[in-house]
């Protein structure tokens, strides 16, 4: 009987390039080896290459399977390809699911990653997981991500922009309806199951992606405008704060009084 099987002659320290694990999501590099077919009986066997080549990621340890359109070689000690690369092993994403945000944690990549494998096997599987993305999200802005309702009203309370809680919402509701149908059949309703992919994408961009690269062209700012600017926004601080101390006032004609702030140190 013809079996496969991993020959790691000449293979067993070759590295792919730094790429996303198709099951883990970490940006890593990948041991590769050809698979053999072994032809023959016991006693006489014959090894033959395949054009099939397994990936085990350095980071989790899992394993994805590709075929070549034609045989890769050594390049500066890594293993390139000439022709196109076939995943065969896990699921092939659609084309229509955009790769996740790469300011996502490595967990969360990992569960974006397999809703998008499970999509047309299931879309309602799909739907569940990203709720669960969305869940470890939370988390890992350091939210307990247990109770997904009470973490999106904590959020409107800080003045998130009303779309993202519509987005975080709609992912919500659609996880929800995955596990428990009240109202939708994703099943017949795909399109609802595929929009939580950009929608989570478009959550981490606007809460994690462009805070952090507003602060790196912050911190590039020579030292001098970075203080008056700290200086600035003190100022400002401070007029709100006797803003609120000392409120407008008005007359019996309704003209109003303008009240002095007190010279005396206020009480911390």
């Amino acid at each position: 009987m013809n079996s496969y099987m991993p020959l790691n002659e000449n293979l067993s320290y070759i590295s792919s390039p730094p790429e996303y694990c198709d099951n883990c999501g970490a940006k890593m590099q990948h041991d590769v080896y050809q698979l053999f077919l072994i032809k023959g009986t016991s006693k006489i066997q014959e090894f033959i290459k395949s054009p099939i080549y397994q990936y085990v990621c350095r980071y989790c340890g899992s394993t994805s399977y590709e075929t070549k359109k034609y045989r890769g070689k050594l390049t500066n000690n890594f293993y390139s390809e000439s022709g196109y690369r076939v995943r065969l092993y896990p699921p092939i994403i659609p084309q229509s699911i955009p790769p996740p945000n790469e300011d996502m944690s490595t967990e969360c990549r990992s569960i974006y990653n397999e809703a998008a494998q499970v999509f047309e096997l299931s879309p309602r599987a799909s739907a569940a997981l990203m709720r669960l993305c969305l869940q470890q999200f939370f988390k890992d802005q350091g939210e307990k991500g247990k109770n997904i309702n009470e973490e999106i009203k904590e959020l409107v309370k800080t003045g998130i922009p009303t779309f993202l809680q519509k987005y975080m919402d709609a992912c919500r509701v659609i996880g929800n309806n995955a596990v428990h149908p009240i109202e939708l059949n994703l099943n017949e309703n795909k399109e609802l199951a595929e929009a939580l992919f950009p929608s989570m994408n478009i959550i981490v961009e606007k809460l994690v992606s462009e805070p952090r690269r507003a602060k790196e062209l912050y911190n590039k700012l020579p030292d001098g405008a970075k203080d008056a600017i700290g200086k600035r926004d003190a100022a400002i601080i401070e007029a709100e704060r006797r803003e609120r101390s000392f409120p407008h006032q008005k007359d019996d004609q309704g003209h109003e009084i303008k009240v002095a702030p007190s010279s005396q140190p206020s009480e911390q």
